[in-house]
């Protein structure tokens, strides 16, 4: 077993082409955006079903919901192993691809910021259990009633907004500033919008490479505008 680290753009495409199959493990993803550059290398997925995971894969890949060691490694060997079973599963994952693909997410952008749905009412969260059983927790609205009766812990909030446009401080904290890394160049567009906004603006990560250091700055390190780094102190490890 080998932990590579932070790899170029380069390796990570060698690394791909030479790849036997794709296992994802974590239990905290959104988009998770190696799955579909796995399926854009058509290398044949294995993805724990967690957050947004499932929805990510479409229906392609395959998905598991036991950590099981055992259980995992018999999905692997299968995969690896049965060629069948590996073709199907890639021409599953390219018709996801192309699902995705064929998305209109600029109509969907524009759609949103020209109206934007209304904020749902009272609702449930359902969960799955290991054995299978189901049961939901209602959701508390965050709605006012007529009568005003609900805490303003439950209203609607409105946005604060600077009086008179003056300028706001608003840095950022990642837990990783690596160069060709999406989290990571995300953030230091939003830095550089906000900058060009009048707006003061840094970003913080625990870890960064080396040919950051002069742009990002380590957790704890003093601000511009004094204090310190966001997550300086135990209560930002709170879950």
């Amino acid at each position: 077993m080998h932990f590579l680290g932070h790899v170029s753009n380069e390796e990570l495409t060698a690394i791909y082409d030479v790849a036997d199959v794709f296992l994802c493990a974590s239990e905290h993803e959104g988009f998770c955006v190696p799955l579909v550059e796995s399926f854009h290398k058509r290398v044949p997925v294995l993805a724990y079903a967690a957050t947004a995971v499932p929805a990510t894969m479409d229906g392609a890949g395959v998905l598991y919901d036991t950590k099981d060691p055992v259980h995992v490694a018999a999905l692997l060997d299968a995969v690896v192993s049965d060629e069948a079973l590996r073709e199907a599963v890639i021409e599953a994952q390219d018709g996801a691809l192309d699902r995705l693909f064929a998305r209109d997410f600029a109509g969907r952008s524009s759609g949103s910021w020209a109206a934007p749905s209304p904020r749902p009412g009272p609702s449930t969260r359902a969960w799955r259990s290991t054995s299978g059983s189901r049961w939901t927790r209602p959701t508390a609205s965050r709605n006012c009633d007529a009568t005003g009766r609900r805490s303003i812990s439950h209203c609607r909030r409105r946005p604060r907004r600077r009086a008179n446009g003056q300028p706001m401080i608003v840095h950022q904290w990642v837990p990783a500033a690596h160069r060709g890394d999406a989290i990571g160049d995300s953030a230091r567009r939003v830095r550089g919008l906000l900058r060009r906004m009048g707006h003061a603006s840094e970003i913080f990560a625990l870890t960064i490479d080396e040919d950051l250091v002069d742009d990002v700055r380590p957790f704890g390190t003093p601000t511009p505008a004094g204090g310190t780094s966001p997550c300086s102190t135990s209560r930002c490890l709170r879950p």
